[in-house]
């Protein structure tokens, strides 16, 4: 599914996870070589989360289909390249809590992606560690696809499935975005100076919550209201290119601020139980849309379905696109020059980035 169809294809019942699947083959080519297959891009990492959270109204508007496969892949990799930054941070919080040294942490994080034990698995960090190794952008969707022609999970199976936000990574996107010299210079001075400590003040704030709790809206509210006072006083300070600029800054920051949520979805998973199957692959991207991971398994059910039936599954995914492809995906390189690829949100109105309704013609 691409995003050039509209933002709120992603924000549909279970969209992603019944959507129908392809059957491609491909043979041992290695990273290099891949013909015709999808760019990783077409998963739309977050962007059902930010249609929830900016309220879009309506798909078909030329804004929405102007997020194309290219600034989507690109954002793909920058909020993947925030991910494993964040990563990095749990792993070695997670050491410093056990009083071992640095390379523990990455110890942890080894062992949690290849030989855990059962209460990695149930905790959700072993879980979460395939999740994101087969999040990597630059693995095609049509290549895990077909790693997973025949692993599914059933739709009783997946309403079961401990879910927390994934936020933490995007939030890292923002601190990116938010750093001193990041801000273009058309924002400096007086009053965006003070307007920029405030929010990056909040920004951090949210940055020291625990990993997997929901950011309050309020929070969210606070710091897109600032955006809005930068953008007010830009408008009155600035005129042509340099008010476009400074407006294409802030948008991209609302943005990444929308992804952030906290949504509502345990309906669409209760809808899941009316279907018999749901592929692997889809309920992967459902999470990387939605911007959710896997939570610790509280129960004896639960722990029973991380254990036997999804561990399993996605391990066997990995070996099968390890298998495949003959070895690890490349991890996005960040390019410091290019700076944070948030054009996905340059066609849109500022109203409709914020979630304000466009007020009727009189």
């Amino acid at each position: 599914m691409r995003t050039s169809s509209g933002i709120l294809a992603f924000v549909g019942p279970m969209v992603l996870i019944l959507a129908s699947q392809a059957h491609a083959q491909y043979g041992p080519y290695g990273w290099g070589g891949w013909g015709s297959t999808t760019v990783g891009g077409d998963r739309a990492r977050g962007m059902g989360a930010y249609a929830a959270g900016a309220g879009v109204y309506n798909e078909q508007t030329a804004e929405a289909r102007a997020i194309n496969t290219q600034t989507n892949m690109q954002l793909n990799e920058y909020l993947y390249e925030s991910e494993q930054i964040h990563e990095q941070q749990y792993y070695q919080k997670m050491a410093g809590r056990e009083a071992r040294t640095r390379e523990a942490g990455r110890e942890i994080q080894d062992r949690h992606l290849n030989n855990p034990t059962p209460a990695d698995i149930t905790s959700g960090d072993a879980m979460n560690a395939l999740y994101r190794w087969l999040s990597n952008p630059k693995i095609p969707h049509d290549f895990l696809t077909s790693a997973g022609a025949d692993l599914t999970i059933s739709g009783d199976d997946v309403r079961k499935i401990p879910l927390n936000s994934a936020a933490q990574g995007v939030v890292v996107s923002i601190a990116r975005l938010a750093g001193e010299d990041q801000w273009p210079g058309v924002l400096r001075g007086e009053p965006f100076d003070s307007l920029r400590e405030r929010y990056a003040a909040l920004i951090e704030g949210v940055r020291e919550r625990p990993d997997g709790e929901p950011v309050p809206d309020e929070t969210f509210d606070q710091a897109i209201a600032l955006l809005e006072r930068m953008r007010s006083a830009a408008k009155a300070q600035l005129k042509g290119a340099d008010y476009a600029a400074a407006e294409r800054y802030l948008k991209g920051h609302v943005g990444l601020l929308q992804m952030t949520r906290k949504l509502d979805f345990r309906d669409q998973l209760e809808r899941a139980r009316e279907v018999k199957e749901v592929p692997l692959t889809n309920a992967i991207s459902f999470l990387q849309v939605h911007n959710l991971q896997f939570g610790k398994a509280e129960g004896p059910e639960e722990q029973a379905l991380y254990l036997n039936s999804l561990y399993p599954k996605l391990a066997e995914m990995r070996n099968r696109v390890l298998a495949m492809a003959g070895g690890p995906p490349p991890s996005p390189q960040p390019d410091p020059s290019k700076g944070a690829p948030t054009a996905i949100f340059d066609e849109m109105p500022w109203d409709q980035v914020v979630g304000r309704r466009p007020q009727p013609s009189r």
